[in-house]
């Protein structure tokens, strides 16, 4: 999670803390990707996190009539809607697989307009379960990749 995202939230709710959220260290996110890349690409030989990033991509569902940027866009209802909310926690890939964050389900909900900057933000919403990822775009295309398991 970027500082000035923390800072701007403070200033716009006048409020002094920001959610809880969790900043993987290098070893966690190895092992985050490690799970990952079994969950979803066990039969697919994944070479780096670019690789798995341009797999995941290719792999989600478009969704289409659904934007991100729109303003009746309820972040909650496309989660629920795709049973991403039987989690408590969710993850959020903010890059290459080098940023990965741990929130609270609850409060990405809450707060997305906080965390998410359209033009900007190209983000990973990864259930705490890994059943399901869903791609949102700086331009607010949404895409979702469920695991074949399921």
């Amino acid at each position: 999670m970027e500082l000035f995202k923390i800072s701007n939230f403070k200033k716009t709710h006048k409020v002094e803390i920001f959610p809880t959220y969790l900043e993987m260290n290098n070893f966690e996110i190895e092992n985050f990707i490690q799970n990952l890349v079994m969950e979803f690409f066990e039969d697919i030989k994944v070479l780096d996190n670019q690789n798995l990033l341009e797999l995941i991509h290719s792999k989600a569902t478009f969704i289409d009539g659904i934007n991100a940027m729109d303003d009746d866009f309820k972040l909650k209802k496309l989660l629920t809607n795709n049973h991403l909310d039987a989690s408590k926690y969710c993850y959020i890939n903010w890059g290459v697989f080098d940023l990965i964050d741990k929130f609270k389900i609850e409060d990405v909900y809450n707060y997305f307009e906080d965390i998410w900057y359209p033009s900007s933000d190209d983000i990973e919403i990864i259930s705490e379960d890994f059943k399901r990822i869903i791609c949102i775009t700086h331009f607010g295309g949404i895409s979702i990749l469920k695991n074949s398991k399921l």
